[in-house]
């Protein structure tokens, strides 16, 4: 889950000891509107290229801490042991975060705010979808490097969050003299194995190690978040039980908008999961995979013709979205239609010159009656003949 990583990354910045700050200058000329484009397509190109060094290195470290860090109340030796420890860590934590992502497509600039924004689209090996805003300035040397980036499941720049989970263990760690100082140092203790366990990919061994804790521990604010993202990855009953307690207790919580959906679909409460698909898809103001997600929802619920629409509407802004098209194959294949099954693949075969539908067909199951039927022994007779194909060896 974003936020377990947000958690761990909060607790590996508050490591270590001292901050020397390089003398400010003089303010750069803006980004432009063509330069914020090429740098979201660069970040998009590099990830679906399995390069995730490429991100983690566009960021203007320094930049970032200071808007994660500003207005913050601590004593100048803690927020520079802050500062040292963030930027020890920032790199290595944002390659594994964008080392779990396998395809990207920028979608654009997104100017509804007043801080531009390159809105990209990344989807990890799940086939779930991220989207990440992007905010840029300019480096020294006249390179654009992100400074920040809007987490759009969240409503939520990454320095804003940051900010609230450091804020209160910055004063009690700076305020030895309070009550409470120890004790969430203890808790930080406590929750740093558990927050890596998460962000190497082992949630199992996770809910292990926070099973063990005292109970008193366990529900605490901090070890519940991480409790929710282990749940939502190895018990799906536990973690809807846990996003009703959320969002009882916090429902103006910006990382609702992302578990009260997922829950929602757990419950197959569908009409309340298409609801709240659509406004995250008006928050992105629109994506393909969003339209995709919401028809692959109306299916669910039984209600065929709105996700032909929905999927329709996936490739009128993105025709080479390929996974609408084998949604549509799909629920042509529910109502047993065999004249719509063969003038989608038809349609396939039209926008992707060089496609063979009647080989990626030739034995899957679910096809068996498409290939018997008259339609289609007359469809492999009057279509254009398809590419030659190169011999395996």
């Amino acid at each position: 889950m974003v936020r377990a990583s947000r958690l761990a990354f909060a607790l590996v910045a508050l490591a270590a000891g001292a901050w020397a700050r390089a003398v400010p200058a003089s303010a750069p000329a803006p980004v432009t509107d063509e330069e914020y484009a090429r740098f979201g397509e660069a970040m998009a190109s590099a990830v679906s290229h399995g390069d995730q060094h490429v991100p983690a290195k566009s960021i203007d470290s320094i930049a970032f801490m200071d808007r994660t860090l500003e207005g913050l109340k601590a004593p100048e030796a803690v927020l520079d042991g802050c500062r040292i420890g963030m930027l020890e860590s920032l790199n290595p934590t944002l390659e594994k975060m964008f080392g779990k992502l396998k395809n990207a497509h920028f979608l654009r600039l997104d100017t509804r705010t007043a801080e531009k924004r390159a809105l990209v689209r990344f989807i990890n090996a799940n086939g779930d979808a991220t989207y990440l805003g992007f905010v840029c300035d300019r480096r020294r040397n006249g390179e654009i490097a992100w400074c920040d980036v809007h987490l759009y499941l969240f409503d939520e720049n990454f320095s804003q969050t940051m900010h609230r989970l450091l804020g209160p263990w910055l004063g009690s760690l700076g305020n030895h003299s309070s009550p409470d100082s120890e004790g969430n140092i203890d808790d930080l203790i406590a929750i740093a194995p558990i927050a890596r366990l998460i962000i190497d990919g082992k949630p199992h061994d996770a809910l292990a190690a926070i099973r063990a804790l005292p109970l008193a521990k366990q529900n605490q604010e901090s070890i519940r978040v991480l409790r929710l993202s282990v749940a939502r990855q190895s018990e799906p009953a536990e973690y809807a039980r846990m996003v009703d307690e959320w969002a009882e207790d916090k429902p103006d919580d910006p990382a609702l908008s992302l578990a009260t959906f997922e829950a929602a679909v757990l419950r197959h409460d569908y009409p309340t999961a298409i609801a709240r698909a659509t406004r995250f898809e008006q928050l992105i103001g629109g994506d393909a995979y969003q339209e995709y997600l919401i028809a692959r929802l109306h299916r669910l619920a039984s209600e065929p013709t709105a996700a032909r629409l929905a999927a329709r509407h996936a490739l009128a802004q993105e025709p080479s979205f390929t996974p609408a098209y084998d949604l549509l194959l799909d629920l042509a294949l529910d109502n047993g239609n065999t004249a719509d099954v063969v003038d989608l693949l038809q349609e396939i075969e039209m926008h992707f010159p060089g496609a063979d539908m009647a080989h990626a067909i030739a034995t899957d199951p679910k096809y068996a009656a498409t290939r018997a039927s008259a339609i289609y022994s007359a469809w492999l007779r009057l279509r254009p003949g398809p590419p030659a194909r190169v011999p395996s060896k």
